[in-house]
């Protein structure tokens, strides 16, 4: 289901409940709901599946239960629910694993909102809730979304959550127009097809292929914040959060580019936390 929120001159689409990627993706990123599209001034700002969530991308943050699991045992992917190892290798989030249980969706929309809701347990111990706040400022052009996760198992919960922030202003190739500033301590092994400059990466060719940059480069709440800049156009967002950083990674593909931002918790048994991504959109004609 797509639901719309905003204005004609800044504007949102949640699909809700967010399943369909599966068919290209598997059973990785979180299925409550995804930001497909954002509109400013007429303008596209999202690509593929827009801005979507995921939970416990690899070991050793693998998912809850992962580890334990014999070959044919369930394990508990948050976002998504009860899936199955189906061998001893470790945690790979392109595997195609099987799915036992999707988790149900609870949809709730309120004037420039949309909560979501999911909860689900196992039997062997490991449950979670897990809601999101979707919310817009049409007036200044931000998005928040507002994360809660409670652990209703009788397990502690490791988890580590990022946003994939499929990002394209305007639907063009990738090329070095676009540029990320970042407070990340990166360190000295830059691949070729980005340049560093004083906090600024700036991409160094025209992009036809995909490429990966992961770091274990962390900042504090108070310094979490990038900017995706577009010199050809002036348009940008800048996404910061509420929490510590404890990594970045950066994907960039032909059609995309995608700087991700991790948060980490540890909960134990009735334990919560709650957090907040907010991205801010400036277009050419602001």
């Amino acid at each position: 289901m797509e639901i719309s929120l905003g204005t004609s001159s800044f504007n949102i689409t949640v699909t809700a409940p967010m399943t369909e990627c599966m068919d290209d993706y598997g059973p990785r990123f979180d299925t409550l709901g995804a930001i497909t599209s954002i509109r400013f001034g007429g303008v596209e700002f999202c690509a593929r599946e827009g801005l979507i969530d995921e939970f416990n991308i690899q070991a050793p943050l693998s998912p809850p239960g992962y580890d334990d699991a014999k070959p044919g045992d369930p394990f508990l992917k948050i976002g998504v629910g009860e899936l199955v190892r189906p061998d001893e290798k470790i945690y790979k989030f392109h595997h195609p694993y099987d799915i036992r249980k999707i988790a149900p969706a609870v949809i709730k929309r309120r004037k420039n909102e949309i909560e979501l809701k999911q909860r689900f347990r196992t039997e062997n111990g490991w449950g979670y809730e897990y809601r999101k706040i979707i919310r817009i400022n049409p007036e200044d052009a931000v998005l928040e979304i507002i994360y809660f996760l409670k652990n209703t198992g009788t397990h502690v919960i490791n988890a580590e959550q990022y946003n994939h922030n499929w990002f394209n202003f305007g639907g063009k190739d990738v090329d070095e127009s676009y540029t990320l500033e970042h407070s990340f301590p990166i360190g000295n092994h830059i691949p070729q097809w980005f340049k560093m400059q004083e906090g600024r990466i700036n991409l160094s060719k025209k992009i036809t292929r995909a490429h990966y940059y992961p770091s274990d480069a962390s900042v504090p709440a108070d310094a979490n914040r990038i900017k995706l800049s577009h010199s050809g156009t002036g348009r940008s967002v800048t996404a910061s959060g509420d929490f510590a950083a404890t990594r970045f990674s950066l994907y960039v593909d032909q059609a995309a580019v995608c700087p991700e931002v991790f948060a980490q918790s540890t909960l134990k048994p009735g334990a919560s936390e709650k957090w907040t991504r907010r991205y801010e959109f400036k277009s050419c004609n602001k």
